[in-house]
C-alpha cells in the first residue's frame, strides 16, 4: 500500500519491535515528541499493561528506506462487545502525540490509511489529551472525514506548562507576593534542620542507576501515596514499568533526578526527562514525615532554580492537571479528545450516546 511516496506496513503483535528499536529510537530523538512514544515506554506498556485478549498492530510508515512514522495501536473488546482502538501509549501516558517525522497531509493520509488497514474490525478509535494546536491534527481530521468516518472532537482539561525565564529571581518576581511569602516560610521552617539537595542529570553510569532508583522507591514507601495505595510498590507492574523507562532514559543521559534529605533522612524527590531545553515532569512525591516542613515545596523551588541554571526553557507538567501545579505557573496547554467512529452498527450507537453525554464539551474542529 502506498500514499504518495509513503509506504505503509502493518506489523502484527510486538515481535518485530526489537528489530525496529534503533530506527524507532532515532526517529523519536529526531522528532522531540512525548516520552510515551519512545521504544522503551511503549514496550514496557505492552509487556506490563496488556493481556492475551488484546490485539496489537503497528502502522509503520516509510519514505524509501527512511522511517517517517510509527503508530502502535491496541484493540480491546469493551462492555457491550464493542471494539475500542487506541494508541498503545494511551494505556499509560502523559500527553497523546504522533511519532512522525513531519506533520504533513501526506503523513496524515498514511496514518489514517493504516488505521483502516490494520486487519481488525473496530467500532471506535480514540486519542485523548492531544494538543489542540498540534499541527498534524487538522490533517488527520480531514483524512478521517474523507473516508466517511464520523468524528467527535471535544475539549479536555488543560495541562500546566512553565516557561522559564533566564534567572530564578525573575521567576520569583513574576509570582504573587503570597507565593513568595510561602516560600520564605518554608525556608524558615527548614533553617533548624540539616538539608541537602542532590541532583543527578545526564549520568550514564549503569552501576549508579540501581541505587538511584532504589532511593526513589524508598521515598515512595514513606509518602502519602503509600497510604492511598498509589505508590510504586516493589514487585508491582508500576515499579517495573518505571524501572524500565528510567533505565532507558538514564542510558541515554536524559534522566534528571533530584532528591532532598532532611537530617539525614530521605524527604522528597523529583523525576524528569530532559529533551533539549525542555524538562518533562514525570513523577514526584515526599515523605509524609516532612509534610509540615514543606519538603516538596522546597525541593520544587530548587528544581526550578537548577533547570534555569542549565538553560532549560520550559517545564512540561503531566497531562492531568493537579492543584499543586497551579502554585508554580499560570500557563496551560489546551487539550482535546479525538474520537472517530467506523460506521458499524455499534459505532453509530456509541456516537449517539457520546454526543448526548458530552454535548457541552463539543467544540468546532480546528
Amino acid at each position: 500500500m502506498t500514499d504518495a511516496s509513503i509506504t505503509i506496513a502493518i506489523l502484527d503483535g510486538t515481535d518485530d519491535w526489537a528489530q525496529l528499536r534503533d530506527a524507532w529510537t532515532a526517529l523519536y530523538h529526531r522528532c522531540g515528541v512525548e516520552l510515551s512514544l519512545s521504544h522503551a515506554w511503549t514496550s514496557a506498556v505492552a509487556a506490563l499493561y496488556t493481556s492475551r485478549a488484546d490485539h496489537i498492530r503497528t502502522v509503520v510508515l516509510r519514505r524509501g528506506d527512511e522511517l517517517v512514522g510509527l503508530f502502535p495501536l491496541i484493540t480491546r473488546t469493551r462492555r457491550r462487545a464493542y471494539r475500542h482502538l487506541t494508541p498503545v501509549a494511551e494505556e499509560h501516558s502523559t500527553h497523546s502525540d504522533w511519532l512522525v517525522a513531519e506533520s504533513s497531509p501526506e503523513v496524515a493520509e498514511a496514518l489514517v490509511e493504516g488505521l483502516m488497514a490494520i486487519g481488525l474490525t473496530w467500532d471506535r478509535f480514540r486519542m485523548s489529551r492531544l494538543l489542540r494546536t498540534h499541527p498534524l491534527l487538522p490533517h488527520v481530521l480531514a483524512a478521517l472525514r474523507r473516508r466517511g468516518l464520523r468524528v467527535l472532537l471535544r475539549a479536555e482539561p488543560p495541562s500546566y506548562v512553565l516557561p522559564l525565564p533566564r534567572s530564578f529571581d525573575a521567576y520569583l518576581a513574576d509570582r504573587s507576593a503570597k507565593f513568595r511569602n510561602h516560600l520564605k516560610r518554608v525556608h524558615k521552617k527548614l533553617e533548624a534542620h540539616q538539608t541537602e539537595v542532590t541532583v543527578i542529570a545526564g549520568d550514564t553510569d549503569a552501576a549508579m542507576f540501581g541505587d538511584t532508583f532504589e532511593r526513589i522507591l524508598a521515598i515512595e514507601q514513606t509518602s502519602w501515596k503509600h497510604w492511598h495505595q498509589w505508590a510504586m510498590e516493589p514487585g508491582t507492574a508500576a515499579a517495573e514499568f518505571w524501572r524500565r523507562v528510567c533505565a532507558s532514559a538514564w542510558a541515554d543521559g536524559r534522566l534528571h533526578v533530584q532528591w532532598l534529605t532532611i537530617d539525614g533522612r530521605a524527604a522528597a524527590y523529583n523525576l524528569g526527562y530532559l529533551t533539549g531545553r525542555q524538562y518533562a515532569y514525570l513523577k514526584t512525591t515526599f515523605s509524609d514525615e516532612f509534610r509540615e516542613l514543606g519538603a516538596a515545596t522546597y525541593l520544587r523551588a530548587r528544581l526550578i532554580e537548577d533547570l534555569i541554571a542549565r538553560g532549560v526553557e520550559r517545564v512540561d507538567f503531566p497531562g492531568e492537571p493537579y492543584a499543586w501545579e497551579r502554585q508554580w505557573t499560570n500557563d496551560v496547554r489546551e487539550h482535546v479528545m479525538l474520537t472517530a467512529y467506523s460506521g458499524t452498527a455499534r459505532s453509530r450507537i456509541l456516537e449517539a450516546l457520546e454526543r448526548v453525554r458530552h454535548f457541552k464539551r463539543q467544540m468546532v474542529s480546528p
